[in-house]
């Protein structure tokens, strides 16, 4: 019988015990969890759209099993964010549709020009400073720092206590000091969102505080709108700050790819799902059915939990043709690594923006990049959720 959490033998390939599951029925399987509750895990491609889509799945911290200690220690404590990720429909709809103008393709290519300025620069004193490079702390944390803080309009001077306390957080695995850092930046947020509900101005927060306080369709405490400011400010930086790591890897572990990338350019776009696809960062994510649900002859109970494997969809064969492969060249837009369904990657766009203008500087400006280290030796956050190297060293 299968289990949950596995750790992954290989870093960058999904365990080999969940990767089994494709060639079961349905590609769905049960199995009881620590705790001797009764737990299914959806594995393959369609089983994974099919009950992200689902309306009776549900997403509520309080029913839901915990991934780690520190969502242990919260709902021990009862400590459950009231956000975006944790709400269900209707209301989640509708505080959705609060942010949801700031993470269109439209306003993502707005900020463009912004990328290419500043991840210029930053990969500019990456090359000055000279190789050897730790990629991690040099390049993936300050592109994914600013990218929030732009789209968030936090101060320039403020982003580096923003990312002291982000990287803390991103470790699952540190009980009580991981909370101290989230009690912390929380404190952070708390005034910045007093200050825009005295003088509201042109942002994002600015524009979910007016919506949110003459909405007659949902009621949001300041409370909850500091709990949906943090959420998009862990949300946005973690998940980013680990895939611009995986895509460094990518160029230097396959320098035929980032050859192919620098003599055609137009490829970038494509080659940015595919690493999306390949590595999906998210390696899992969890619900409860809130009603019995029939899928493929099984049965999932209401009260179930269903623990969605993101990771082990994108390498379903019968959807990506040599799943093991990364291929630039392959259509991969139809990908789960943004998951599905209502609660799907608010910042998708963005992301893809972000991650294509970053990733062509290191590849264009960095010809000749390659590993410093081992493959097997590259330290990564096996425990999170949200995987990705702790450091990498790169020369070129």
């Amino acid at each position: 019988m299968p289990s949950f959490p596995v750790r992954r033998s290989v870093p960058d390939t999904p365990p080999a015990e969940h990767l089994e599951l494709l060639k079961e029925s349905g590609g769905v399987c049960p199995f009881t969890m620590e705790d001797g509750r009764p737990a299914w895990l959806a594995a393959s491609h369609d089983a994974v759209r099919t009950l992200l889509a689902d309306r009776r799945i549900s997403n509520n911290p309080a029913k839901t099993p915990p991934f780690s200690q520190r969502e242990a220690l919260q709902k021990e404590r009862g400590q459950f964010s009231r956000h975006l990720f944790n709400m269900d429909s209707p209301e989640h709809d509708v505080a959705r549709r609060m942010v949801a103008e700031d993470f269109t393709p439209r306003h993502a290519e707005e900020v463009r020009p912004y990328f290419e300025e500043v991840f210029g620069e930053i990969v500019d004193e990456v090359v000055r400073k000279g190789p050897p490079a730790e990629m991690i702390e040099s390049f993936a944390f300050p592109v994914a720092t600013r990218t929030i803080c732009k789209v968030l309009d936090i101060p320039e001077e403020d982003c580096e206590y923003f990312q002291k306390r982000t990287e803390q957080i991103i470790e699952m695995d540190r009980g009580e000091e991981n909370l101290e850092a989230v009690v912390e930046l929380r404190r952070y947020v708390d005034s910045v969102m007093q200050q825009r509900t005295r003088k509201p101005g042109d942002d994002l927060l600015s524009r979910m505080i007016v919506k949110a306080k003459a909405s007659k369709e949902i009621e949001l405490s300041d409370a909850d709108l500091v709990d949906n400011a943090m959420f998009l400010l862990v949300a946005g930086h973690e998940p980013s700050a680990n895939m611009l790591g995986l895509g460094v890897l990518a160029l230097a572990e396959f320098p035929d790819v980032a050859e192919e990338l620098r003599a055609e350019p137009h490829l970038w776009p494509g080659a940015i799902d595919e690493m999306l696809r390949y590595y999906t960062i998210a390696r899992a994510t969890k619900r409860v059915a809130a009603a019995d649900i029939e899928y493929e002859g099984h049965t999932i109970k209401e009260g179930d939990a269903v623990i969605v494997l993101l990771d082990t969809s994108n390498r379903d064969p019968k959807v990506h043709a040599e799943p093991n492969r990364l291929d630039i060249r392959r259509s991969a837009g139809n990908h789960l690594a943004f998951s599905h369904g209502p609660h799907q990657c608010l910042g998708k766009h963005l992301v893809r923006v972000q991650l294509e203008i970053a990733l062509r500087a290191v590849a264009e400006r960095l010809p000749g990049l390659r590993l410093d280290i081992a493959k097997e030796d590259i330290p990564f956050r096996g425990d999170a959720l949200s995987y990705g190297p702790r450091q990498l060293r790169v020369t070129w």
